[in-house]
């Protein structure tokens, strides 16, 4: 049975189904912060399942839902990772606890990062297609008109991409065009230079490589495990990558090996500097703390992978070289 009803009616509604036993049972859509329908429902012994959480309930209630915190947490920092720090959000009406969580994981995201909150790209509302439309026209007619925007629903994504087109803007190009290029190539470069002091071509060239295939890390998002979008910034997956480029290509070319960690520690630098600052889980997945950088560290990690392929080579060569002798 589909009841549609204004929201001054609800109450009337549910207990005129109470009264008639006209219902086994009734799911509870669109839930507020404290919402006073959960504990009308237990009152009235109705049987019901809320669809979302409602904050600041002490009612005890069934619901089903989705992380909405830890998904727009996931969705803006991969965003930050790509270079982005003008990011817009685009949300449902404030008092809906879904928009709420959905707006506290964009925050800690950009917070964590120490990126300062704009409120004027938040933006609450009704989630259909012509308040998508207007949210983005009005911000790409500002005079600081943002790089990525983030849409709480496909609805709203659709007036999204309706006004960029008005724009004669494309998703992914114009918008992601200077981020994205800038982010590519300065990853090669940083991880090219790290193995510089190998002297050896393929070395160079794979560690430019490597340091760019971390970002496929953000393939694995979905598997829903907190930070593994961010496991190639970590040192278990450094030494595990060792381990595994060592046995395919070779268990005694360290140099294969050294490249790989110093190319986690390129790539990382780069997001630094690229981020004016950044944070990383090191030690994902045994902590899923973060170790925050600020700007100028950049230069220190990326010094700290050179040091490391450069200390490699003179072990490599002294051993070399006493080798010789005793021969």
């Amino acid at each position: 049975m589909l009841t549609l009803a204004k929201e001054d009616d609800e109450e009337r509604i549910y207990k005129d189904l109470a009264a008639r036993s006209a219902v086994d049972g009734v799911i509870l859509h669109g839930p507020k912060i404290n919402d006073n329908r959960i504990n009308m429902l237990n009152e009235l012994r109705i049987p019901f399942v809320v669809h979302g959480r409602s904050s600041g309930s002490k009612e005890n209630y069934n619901w089903v839902d989705v992380n909405n915190e830890s998904a727009f947490f996931r969705a803006t920092e991969f965003l930050i990772d790509l270079g982005h720090k003008s990011i817009a959000l685009i949300n449902g009406n404030p008092n809906m606890d879904f928009a709420m969580r959905r707006n506290t994981g964009y925050v800690r995201a950009l917070e964590a990062q120490k990126i300062s909150i704009d409120d004027t790209k938040i933006f609450n509302g009704e989630m259909t297609e012509p308040f998508g439309y207007k949210c983005t026209i009005d911000m790409l007619e500002s005079n600081e008109p943002p790089s990525a925007i983030i849409a709480s629903s496909i609805i709203v994504a659709i007036g999204i991409r309706r006004a960029l087109d008005d724009k004669g803007l494309k998703i992914g190009s114009d918008i992601l065009k200077s981020a994205s290029l800038e982010h590519v190539f300065g990853h090669i470069v940083f991880g090219m230079v790290v193995a510089l002091p190998t002297l050896a071509y393929r070395y160079i060239v794979a560690s430019g490589g490597f340091a760019i295939l971390l970002d496929a890390d953000h393939l694995i998002q979905f598997f829903g495990v907190e930070n593994i979008a961010r496991m190639g910034h970590s040192f278990i997956f450094a030494i595990l990558v060792i381990i595994i480029m060592m046995f395919l290509f070779g268990k005694k070319d360290y140099f294969l090996g050294v490249i790989s960690f110093a190319a986690i520690l390129s790539h990382i630098s780069f997001d630094i500097l690229l981020g004016g600052g950044s944070s990383f889980p090191l030690f994902t997945p045994i902590s899923n703390s973060f170790l925050t950088f600020q700007a100028n560290d950049w230069a220190i990690v990326l010094a700290s992978g050179i040091l490391i392929v450069l200390s490699i080579k003179i072990i490599v060569h002294r051993k070399i070289y006493f080798e010789k002798l005793n021969k």
